[in-house]
Formats: C-alpha cells, structure tokens, sequence
C-alpha cells in the first residue's frame, strides 16, 4: 500500500496520494489562546493553520479528520497524504483556506519505519489480507541486506490490489473485494535511503525514506518474491512529512486548539516579503503587476531573485504600515518563481 494514499470512510483499505478537501463551511472565529499559530483572515470568520496529528493504528485518516472537526468546532479540515487504518504515525492536517496548500502539504519527502513478515503472501499484501501462500524462510541475515539494498534509488512499482487507483473509472480496492484482479502499471518512485533497524527472521525492521506515493505494501511484497518465500507488511509507521516530524505531534487525546501551527512552516526555506497597504489588497485580488522586477518589492528589494535568496518561494505579509497594525503580522499567501518569473501560488488569506 502506498504511504501516502486516500482511502473511504468506509473503507479501511488505502493507497493514493490524495487530500480530502470536501469538509468545507464557515469556522468559527478564534477566541483567546485558540489564535496562537493559525491565520485570523482578515473581515472574515475563518482561520487556517496545520494539525500535526499522530494517528493510532486502527482507524481512518478520514476519521482522524472527523475527530478534528468535533474536537476543534471547526468544519473546514482536510488531510494531506493518508495513513490506512493499519497505519500510524504522522498525518498533516489542513485547517481553513490553508487546504489551498496541499499540493505543498504533500509534496515533501516521507519517511517510514516498517516492519515485513517473510514466508507468507495475501491478498493485500499485508497481514491483515487472507493469505495466499506461505513457505519457509531460509534466507540468510546477508541475502536479506543484499537484496534490500536494491530498491534503493528510482525504481518502477507495482501498487498493491487495494489500491484506490482507478482502472475503467472503478476503485482497484472495489475489485479486489469482489475477489476480481486488477492488472495495475508500474509507477515511477524514488527510495532516498534504506536503514535496516533489526533482522530476526523472519521479520525484518527498516527505516525508509521515500518519494510520496511509494508503497510500503509493495517493498514488503516485492522483497519476499526476491528472496523466494513471499512477504507481506505487518506494521507502517510514519515518521517524516516533510519538513515535519512525528515528534512534533499531538494525539487525537490532546488535541485542542493550542495544537494548531502556523501554515508558513511548510516552507522553512522561503523568504519573507513585507507588502504595503496597497500592494496586498492588490495581490490578493489577484493583481501580479507589481511583482515584476522594475516596480514594487523586486525594485524595492523587499523580494529577492531565487538566486539571491537560495529559494523560489516568498511568503509575503503586510508591512508596519499596513492600515490595521494587528494585521501586519498575518501572512497573506505564498509567491513563487515561474517561467521566469514571480507570481501568486496560493491567496491563503482573501479579500485582503
């Protein structure tokens, strides 16, 4: 299964990279301490910020999503890159207008500690599936280790049957369910790093960093047919989403509205952009004219080239002279550099 995949609430089977932007109505407004890391919109009464959550085994990201909901007040919330039920570990979630970030939110490197169970194979390539085959594991600790250190680096893998790929516009996981195979393509992923943490066949313990849309299932399947007695996953959790990590969330138990973040720290590396009064309400209507390079914040120096800067992403803000002063701090939106050019990626804040 992929990693990082979508799944139904009705279904505990996953495997898409995917982001659940359907819970969508008006927030309610933020009182006291609840500000603390989101983004009040400005003559509006949403917010928007990120949920770092560690999710238990068990159950659905989308009822992470729905737990988040009732616990915070606030309908707007989506998730960025699904843990299945077996999963746990670490799931972003998205708060107000920040949703318009997850094509970032997803985007980032993943990082999974995974535990495989050789000598058998099912029918979802994890052993919760019903087996299909079994067979002694007589491999030795050095074939394990060879053969492992080949998936590392672009490789071309085949999703698990419980994918939520489409085929002839039907779910993979619909099929599998009527006991129907599925002929599934090969995708492109890239293995950053291989770490073996333990040997004790016939299971094995790695840590794998990884592209999104890699499948977990798929290595521990593809793992057990190189060493000749099948395999299949039994464990998945998920350490790193780039650039977040486990340790910085928060069970579903303590989850409150203090637990929110700043949806700047999705991008660590891009530069700061102060704006005046007039050239926000002009960036948020849309208005790119003032970020060529002979006028505004490029002449101003206010934004730097890519070049100067070491990154093609701007976070832009109201400056100290903005209209209301305890506005000045709310970043509005994200620029980037494309075709040559700065432009508005995303208006996390609208309407100026």
């Amino acid at each position: 299964m992929s990693s990082s995949a979508s799944t139904s609430p009705s279904e505990g089977r996953v495997v898409e990279d995917s982001v659940i932007e359907g819970y969508v109505a008006e927030s309610p407004v933020a009182r006291g301490p609840s500000s603390k890391g989101m983004t009040r919109h400005s003559g509006a009464s949403s917010i928007s910020g990120l949920l770092l959550i560690d999710k238990p085994v068990g159950i659905s990201s989308a009822s992470v999503v729905s737990r988040a909901r009732k616990q915070l007040g606030i309908k707007r919330i989506g998730h960025a890159g699904t843990l299945d039920p077996l999963a746990t570990g670490l799931l972003v979630l998205l708060v107000g207008n920040a949703t318009r970030l997850a094509s970032y939110a997803e985007s980032g490197f993943k990082e999974y500690e995974i535990e495989i169970l050789l000598g058998r194979t099912t029918t979802t390539d994890d052993s919760e599936g019903e087996t299909l085959t079994t067979a002694p594991v007589s491999c030795s600790a050095e074939q394990v280790v060879r053969e492992l250190a080949l998936f590392q680096g672009t490789l071309h893998q085949i999703p698990p049957q419980v994918s939520a790929i489409k085929v002839n516009g039907e779910r993979a996981y619909d099929r599998a369910r009527r006991g129907e195979s599925t002929e599934l393509a090969a995708r492109e992923v890239t293995i950053h790093s291989i770490a073996l943490v333990e040997i004790s066949l016939p299971r094995i313990r790695a840590r794998i960093q990884c592209t999104k849309g890699t499948y977990m299932r798929s290595i521990a399947r593809d793992l057990g047919e190189k060493l000749g007695c099948g395999g299949c996953i039994s464990s998945i959790r998920r350490t790193m989403s780039a650039p977040f990590s486990v340790g910085e969330a928060v069970t579903l138990e303590n989850l409150n509205t203090e637990s929110l973040v700043s949806w700047t720290r999705l991008f660590p590396k891009a530069q700061e952009c102060l704006v005046e009064e007039r050239e926000a309400q002009q960036l948020l209507n849309g208005n790119t004219s003032i970020l060529s390079s002979g006028v505004g914040p490029m002449a101003s120096g206010r934004l730097r080239s890519p070049e100067e800067a070491g990154s093609g992403l701007a976070i832009y803000r109201r400056g100290a002279a903005a209209a209301a002063p305890s506005l000045s701090e709310v970043p509005l939106g994200l620029l980037v550099f494309r075709d040559g050019r700065w432009t508005i990626g995303v208006n996390v804040v609208t309407g100026g």
